[in-house]
């Protein structure tokens, strides 16, 4: 984009003020590697205070959202959430989920993910059993598609494991989810059968027979693929007992009270990008990270207009693009830097932005605003996966700097599940050991070298003198006459090289078998029909 720049800072915040809020620490988390372990931070016994603290936090929040209270915003979204959710969720399976007044919110791409991310709308129907609270999944649809397809793994072939890619529709634009419909009908209803058939020599009766029969039920009264996917997989969590709602993001984007947290950050769009980017900047110091792209772009600003963390499509042509804002005397003008403008203003900004779905615009929150509003107004508590649980590090600080609020806390949850495979786990430290090892005996081959002989230990000798002799000669003269000693030693050695070297190219193929067989990146279609191999018996228990 010509001229963008990530800055256009104002004087509304000093770095005194970002020293005071939110310090941002590098916090590592990382997924468990054995099949069948969990993570859950904090610990089970100590999220019920976290829930106490965070019903303490919000009550203690005192702020306005475009001129709103934030009590009566939340009251106001929470109950029209919960409604919302029932509803959607009673269209295709029986509901068992109570009415609390409290939220506990969790949410993920329409997408047949890896189990460690079902893991979490496991916990979220425990926990939401536990302390009384309506447990909602959010269904992320405004982000991409991508390609409609999943990855099997089969053991075998010339490197001993393949990935077979295993379609549920035909490529198709890649477009937001909630837009995406299902573009092959004859290609989804296979998918279920196929999955079988590529996981069969190691799973016997997939989860994706059941899961399949109620894709293709739902198919037929709603042709969209993200939300056919979603739906199909809340049926199935009916089986296991869950007790949760879901709902899509798209619905909630179109309220009132959304539209009221749109506005805030359009009003203060200033004042918010010099937070959402300087925030970023420390984050990627903290994380030593050097990519623009993560956790999240920087917000641009070309001219007088500035980027804003919303996506803005429309239902005709679902092309994501960035939403920008530019000041006109009393009035805000909204475009997408491309074929479109909106000005809106005080008297009629509210109802303008709550009308433009039946005009076919979408404006959709980006990631850190889908969690900002989620925390802040549909939630009690949040639950996070690891990815989410990163780059919401950010988020605490955007929301205490904008905000001047503490945040309320989340629960990150993931598990790691491998499929059956029979194969020796070999690590990346194993294969590192094996290089290692043939690294030595390139350059120290006397260290290996068994009872040498008189013209070895010259050699040895030479080699010694000639590493001592920093400033005696030239460099290259030094590096080249040890050189040579190595390659005098390094015949001594040679049985043992062979071996090495068969023991580091057998590592190299383990390794890159164990990768592909020990995965826990597969879809949770592929694994056995019983219920899963995470244990909730330490909420059980609570």
């Amino acid at each position: 984009m010509k001229n963008s720049k990530a800055s256009g800072w104002g004087s509304a915040l000093s770095d005194n003020d970002l020293s005071s809020a939110v310090e941002i620490k590098k916090k590592p988390i990382r997924a468990p590697r054995r099949h069948g372990e969990t993570l859950v931070v904090p610990v089970a016994s100590e999220i019920s205070q976290l829930w106490d603290r965070n019903l303490h936090t919000i009550r203690g929040h005192e702020f306005e959202v475009n001129g709103q209270p934030i009590s009566q915003l939340r009251q106001k979204a929470r109950s029209d959430l919960i409604a919302a959710a029932r509803n959607y969720s009673s269209q295709y399976r029986d509901l068992a989920a109570g009415d609390g007044g409290r939220v506990i919110l969790s949410g993920h791409q329409p997408r047949l993910f890896h189990p460690g991310v079902w893991f979490k709308n496991f916990v979220l129907s425990q926990l939401g059993q536990q302390l009384d609270a309506t447990a909602i999944n959010l269904v992320v649809d405004n982000d991409l598609c991508g390609h409609p397809s999943i990855s099997v793994p089969q053991a075998g072939g010339e490197r001993g494991a393949s990935l077979v890619a295993v379609a549920y529709d035909q490529a198709g634009g890649n477009i937001p989810f909630e837009n995406r419909e299902i573009l092959d009908r004859n290609l989804f209803d296979s998918f279920g059968e196929r999955v079988q058939s590529a996981i069969a020599p190691v799973v016997a009766e997939p989860l994706v027979e059941p899961l399949w029969e109620y894709a293709k039920q739902y198919r037929d009264r709603k042709n969209r693929l993200g939300h056919t996917l979603a739906a199909a997989r809340h049926k199935l969590e009916a089986d296991f007992g869950l007790q949760t709602l879901e709902m899509p993001l798209s619905e909630f984007c179109d309220t009132e009270t959304f539209a009221h947290f749109v506005l805030e950050v359009l009003n203060r769009v200033e004042e918010f990008q010099q937070i959402y980017n300087r925030s970023l900047i420390e984050y990627r110091n903290v994380h030593r990270i050097r990519s623009s792209a993560h956790p999240v772009p920087a917000l641009g600003q070309v001219d007088d207009w500035f980027e804003v963390p919303f996506w803005i499509w429309f239902n005709e042509a679902p092309l994501r693009r960035g939403l920008f804002v530019r000041r006109q005397e009393k009035q805000l003008v909204l475009s997408n830097r491309h074929d479109w403008e909106l000005t809106i203003d005080g008297s009629d900004g509210l109802d303008q932005l709550t009308n433009l779905y039946a005009k076919g615009v979408r404006i959709r929150p980006r990631a850190l605003m889908i969690t900002t509003y989620s925390r802040m107004v549909l939630s009690d508590l949040f639950i996070h996966g690891i990815g989410g649980a990163k780059y919401d590090q950010l988020t605490d600080a955007i929301i205490s700097r904008f905000w001047n609020v503490e945040p309320p806390s989340f629960l990150t949850v993931t598990g790691t599940a491998t499929l059956p495979f029979d194969f020796p786990p070999v690590t990346s430290a194993d294969l590192s050991l094996e290089k290692v090892r043939l690294r030595e005996l390139r350059f120290h081959p006397e260290r290996f070298i068994v009872d040498g002989n008189e013209a070895v230990q010259a050699i040895v000798q030479e080699k010694g003198d000639w590493i001592r002799r920093f400033n005696d000669g030239s460099l290259k003269q030094r590096h080249d006459a040890i050189e040579r000693c190595n390659e005098k030693l390094y015949t001594f050695v040679a049985e043992q090289v062979d071996e090495a070297t068969m023991a580091r190219d057998e590592k190299q193929g383990q390794f890159a078998r164990s990768r592909i067989l020990g995965s826990r990146e597969y879809s949770f279609c592929c694994f056995a029909k019983e219920r899963g191999v995470f244990s909730l018996e330490s909420f059980d228990s609570e």
